[in-house]
C-alpha cells in the first residue's frame, strides 16, 4: 500500500496541505492509451531517421559475404553516406 498527500508550496516556503495524507493502491496495470504518442518534431524525427539507416547498415554488413571478407561493397557505401547524411 502507497500514501498520497496533495500540498502547494508558495514563493516564500510557506506549505499548505490541500488533501491529508491517505492510503492509495498501486496500479497493477497500465492503459497503453494512456501513453504519449512518440514526438514528431524535427530533431527527433531526424534522430529516428538516422537510427533506422544505421540499424540497417548494421544488418546489412552482418549479413553481406563482401562486407565479411572485407572486399569493396557499393550497398555499404550507400548505406553508410545515407547513414552519416541523417546524422547531420
Amino acid at each position: 500500500m502507497m500514501t498520497i498527500k496533495v500540498y502547494e508550496v508558495n514563493r516564500s516556503g510557506m506549505v499548505r496541505v490541500l488533501r491529508a495524507e491517505a492510503p492509495v493502491a498501486p496500479a497493477t496495470t497500465v492503459d497503453p492509451s494512456a501513453a504519449f504518442p512518440d514526438c514528431q518534431c524535427p530533431k527527433c524525427s531526424a534522430e529516428d531517421q538516422a537510427d533506422t539507416a544505421y540499424r540497417v547498415l548494421l544488418s546489412h554488413t552482418t549479413y553481406c559475404p563482401a562486407c565479411l571478407a572485407g572486399a569493396p561493397c557499393v550497398t555499404k557505401d550507400a548505406l553508410g553516406r545515407t547513414w552519416r547524411r541523417g546524422r547531420s
